[in-house]
């Protein structure tokens, strides 16, 4: 599996690990991720294991959202450049370099695996590999998680800008994403569960959440 991503001018500096976590935290207006995990988890829940499909950097982990402890974290990304900051940054965590394709991990391991601002990056095949590979990964009691930019009818018109001017090349309306989740995830009897957030960012910006 390989990203489908436009790296061309500006964006080719993104591909720099300082440079992502730089512009990361420029943009940040405050954490999406614990208003997710809030609902979706247990508080005050120890001893979580996470798996995190596109780690990048590990800025998932940077962020404590729901206290995990650096042994209890798995990342997984294609990017060389990227594992290595996150080793360096978080030595008593697994970084595995490579894509669901690629990686063998055992079955019904983690209790949250997370995607964040990954499907983008992917084809819709490719997209549905992921999902089925986090339905597998995770337990039965456990949550799959996915945030990424989206577009949308009547969608400010900077923030859908902003989106389709994105590295990843498939930006998704909140309905094709669900498509998708709907295909990997049919034979659980959760219902998928989809929303869009704005007011994360210093600019405008939408986010799609599902789990």
């Amino acid at each position: 599996m390989t990203s489908s991503e436009n790296n061309s001018g500006f964006r080719s500096a993104l591909t720099t690990s300082f440079v992502y976590d730089t512009v990361q935290k420029l943009l940040v207006k405050r954490k999406l991720w614990p208003d997710v995990l809030r609902n979706l988890l247990p508080q005050n829940q120890t001893g979580l294991t996470v798996l995190d499909i596109g780690c990048g950097t590990g800025n998932f982990l940077a962020g404590k959202h729901i206290g995990i402890e650096d042994q209890n974290y798995t990342g997984l990304d294609p990017s060389v450049n990227y594992i290595e900051s996150a080793r360096e940054r978080f030595p008593m965590s697994t970084f595995l370099i490579g894509t669901v394709d690629s990686v063998n991990l055992p079955n019904n391991t983690f209790d949250l695996v997370v995607l964040s601002g990954v499907l983008h990056h992917l084809s819709d095949g490719e997209a549905l590999r992921a999902l089925v590979y986090a339905s597998e990964k995770v337990k039965t009691t456990g949550v799959v998680v996915s945030i990424d930019p989206v577009t949308f009818i009547g969608q400010n018109q900077i923030a859908r800008r902003l989106a389709l001017a994105d590295r990843g090349q498939h930006v998704r309306s909140p309905m094709e994403l669900k498509s998708i989740w709907e295909k990997a995830f049919f034979r659980s009897k959760n219902r998928i569960e989809l929303s869009v957030k704005n007011g994360y960012l210093r600019i405008p910006y939408n986010h799609v959440v599902c789990s």
